[in-house]
């Protein structure tokens, strides 16, 4: 069981729709896939894709029982997709991680107590998070793997992306080095990139920026701009089963998120040569 985060500093950047869009492929690839929407102030995830069932509880008793039960599990339309949802009202959570002596180790703790007893429940948990600094944020990291973020070709993003979410992850990194625990590197790959010049020079821009820095690795994959990841996401349709068209000038969303998912696995494996990844274990209704 492996643990993907998305996580932007800046908000907008497209972290919700990465994350549902990849559940969604990785469950037609035959893998049992865990949402967490660990965005308190925005949970879209929550939202994303129609319920069969609606647990009673989210993401609030998931931090403060540090137990991940059936209780919290919704169940999406999508077969094999759930969702533990973002039911903060109150905004508490902060608060009580802050003052929680293992505040910031509590999901890590529930995934690690849930992965002891129901082995093989899922494949895959992924987990966004809200486009800001905070405790939660740190949380959702530290119990991850792998640390995937979206980065728009324009100037305030990419400035963003390296003051804010690079250091951040630094800091998180360097605030659980003392306990033996280290956190997953960051995955960055440019999202709603168009065919101007303009994106282009900012493009390679960002990727001069990226070279040499330390567990900060800019994948080759870009997401296009276009508007079937935004009707997609309206019909709460898998952009990889709504967009599957050919065309000219931009990749389609089946084969974008593909070479994406591809793209992540294979570096995870050249970083990590000896881990054991899941194996999908049923084939996808809507095939590979």
């Amino acid at each position: 069981m492996k643990v993907i985060s998305a996580y932007s500093s800046k908000g907008g950047t497209t972290k919700t729709t990465t994350i549902a869009n990849l559940g969604g492929l990785l469950v037609d690839l035959g893998f049992r896939i865990l949402l967490i929407d660990a965005d308190n102030t925005q949970p879209s995830l929550s939202s994303y894709y129609p319920l069969t069932h609606q647990a009673p509880d989210g993401l609030v008793r998931l931090i403060k029982s540090r137990e991940i039960v059936d209780d919290l599990l919704s169940h999406t339309t999508i077969e094999g997709l759930d969702i533990v949802y973002a039911d903060d009202h109150k905004k508490e959570l902060s608060s009580f991680i802050n003052d929680a002596a293992d505040g910031r180790l509590r999901i890590k703790r529930a995934i690690q107590e849930f992965q002891d007893h129901c082995p093989d429940k899922y494949d895959f948990i992924l987990i966004d998070t809200r486009g800001a600094k905070g405790v939660l944020v740190d949380s959702a990291l530290i119990a991850s793997d792998i640390i995937f973020s979206p980065i728009p070709p324009d100037k305030i993003s990419a400035t963003e992306f390296h003051r804010g979410t690079v250091r951040r992850h630094r800091s998180i990194a360097d605030s659980v080095r003392f306990m033996n625990m280290e956190i997953g590197p960051i995955f960055a790959f440019l999202c709603r990139v168009e065919r101007t010049r303009d994106a282009q020079v900012i493009t390679e821009g960002i990727r001069l920026l990226s070279e040499d820095v330390d567990n900060i690795y800019l994948l080759d994959t870009e997401i296009p701009h276009s508007t079937a990841y935004k009707s997609a996401a309206t019909s709460q349709i898998p952009i990889h089963r709504f967009d599957r068209g050919k065309y000219k000038k931009i990749r389609n969303g089946a084969d974008t998120m593909s070479q994406l998912w591809q793209e992540i696995m294979d570096l995870y494996r050249s970083l990590n040569p000896v881990a054991v990844l899941p194996i999908p274990g049923r084939e996808g209704s809507h095939g590979k």
